[in-house]
């Protein structure tokens, strides 16, 4: 049914999708959440994705329900409206953590309030909050030192869930730091296949000799994948350290 609608541009058909916003069924209101955020996946850039996220932004400054304001909120994240900052300036504080991690995507790009804001997630009690706002300080040179601290904490937790994308933060991320070294060493314990390669990219790029090691590890547990960034830095380093035998 989404498929159906998402292919179909006319006035009926946005009128008939529109009714559902304060339909008395949640089930209806969540179909509207879902089909405007795929659209703004699929057409952000369409002559009415204003329209469309124009309804999403007033959506999101009215709705009171914690489970139907996050998905209004992710839905405003795949679209590029002004009114993204306001919406997760007004949540951020939220008592329902879902709601939360909805909030950190939304302050791209950072001004000076979303960076305040920002630093109070970093430290936000849900685990999920944090490597939310950990991801979007990655991209701001003042906020990704203060998110090494979280994401290092984060790569102890005991989610499973947590651990790859922690480690792909710390991978990326400009810190050089023996803390950042370690932390993505200590990956290579574990057996999640893509926590194991991030960890192996960010050990390769940092020229750490345990690179050694997240070669043999990601080998072991066959997360090898063929033109994959992250492998083809973990098995470059081994060639050019003497470690793998160039082929003819």
């Amino acid at each position: 049914m989404l498929r159906v609608l998402l292919d179909r541009q006319s006035e009926e058909t946005w009128s008939a999708l529109v009714a559902h916003r304060h339909h008395p069924d949640p089930a209806h209101r969540r179909f509207l959440a879902e089909y405007l955020r795929v659209h703004g996946i699929l057409a952000d850039d369409s002559p009415r994705a204003r329209r469309e996220s124009d309804l999403v932004s007033a959506w999101a400054a009215e709705e009171t329900d914690p489970d139907m304001l996050a998905r209004v909120l992710r839905a405003l994240d795949e679209f590029d409206h002004p009114g993204r900052e306001a919406a997760g300036l007004r949540h951020a504080a939220h008592p329902d953590a879902e709601v939360r991690r909805a909030v950190t995507a939304l302050f791209l790009p950072l001004g000076d309030d979303a960076r305040q804001a920002l630093r109070a997630l970093l430290r936000d009690p849900d685990a999920e909050v944090r490597l939310g706002a950990c991801r979007t300080a990655a991209s701001d040179a003042d906020l990704v030192q203060e998110a090494v601290p979280q994401l290092l904490l984060l790569a102890e937790e005991p989610e499973p869930e947590l651990h790859a994308p922690a480690a792909a933060l710390l991978a990326s991320c400009p810190d050089r730091s023996p803390a950042v070294a370690d932390a993505l060493a200590g990956f290579l314990d574990r057996d999640d296949p893509v926590a194991l390669l991030e960890a192996g990219y960010g050990l390769a790029l940092r020229d750490d000799p345990r690179t050694a090691e997240a070669y043999r590890r990601i080998r072991s547990v066959g997360a090898v994948h063929e033109y994959d960034h992250r492998w083809d830095a973990v098995w470059e380093w081994n060639r050019n350290n003497g470690l793998i035998q160039p082929v003819d």
